[in-house]
């Protein structure tokens, strides 16, 4: 019983430590710069307040987090939240900023590698496909109970031509996948 509570805190954890990061909470470079943490609150506000996604505004707000991690260049958080933006907008940047945020992190953030890997994939092209796998190994290295990085490994096994190390990854990720909402049901249950 106790390991299934203390499973079900660790992944309720997980869950409302996602959703309050892009609430602009928990986050992984907090800046000690006033001002740069001034300008990446305004920009979680604005991009909150942006319900239609209107194109004006979300590149305001790219601008708004790209002059707070300008302000502080160690301040991942504000440089993801700019490739978050521009990624809305189709913005070819948004690929450099995600990477800035992965590099700045140093392997602390799922959602970084995870963006950075999905952006990448998009460009369509060798060499953002190479990204994309190192990301997604990555993933499998540091966060090893996800099934993220198993089900990009898999997805881009078509790309490297290494189907039946894809397969083995997805049978990873189903599994994996199958945990989280078995415990997430034996909860409902307690």
């Amino acid at each position: 019983m106790k390991k299934i509570i203390i499973t079900f805190l660790i992944l309720s954890f997980n869950l409302m430590f996602s959703q309050n990061y892009f609430e602009g909470k928990n986050l992984y470079c907090k800046s000690d710069n006033p001002r740069a943490m001034e300008l990446f609150n305004t920009g979680i506000e604005t991009l909150y307040l942006n319900k239609t996604l209107d194109k004006k505004y979300l590149k305001m707000t790219a601008d708004v987090f790209f002059r707070a991690y300008q302000t502080d260049t160690t301040f991942c958080d504000a440089i993801f939240f700019a490739g978050y933006t521009k990624r809305l907008l189709n913005d070819k940047y948004a690929l450099t900023c995600y990477y800035y945020a992965d590099s700045l992190a140093n392997n602390k953030s799922i959602e970084f590698k995870t963006n950075l890997a999905a952006e990448a994939l998009r460009f369509g092209n060798e060499a953002s496909f190479k990204i994309a796998r190192r990301k997604y190994n990555e993933l499998i290295e540091y966060f090893p109970e996800s099934p993220e990085g198993y089900y990009g490994f898999a997805i881009t096994s078509p790309i490297f031509e290494d189907t039946d190390k894809g397969l083995e990854n997805i049978n990873i990720a189903i599994e994996k996948y199958k945990k989280i909402n078995t415990e997430l049901k034996t909860m409902l249950y307690l």
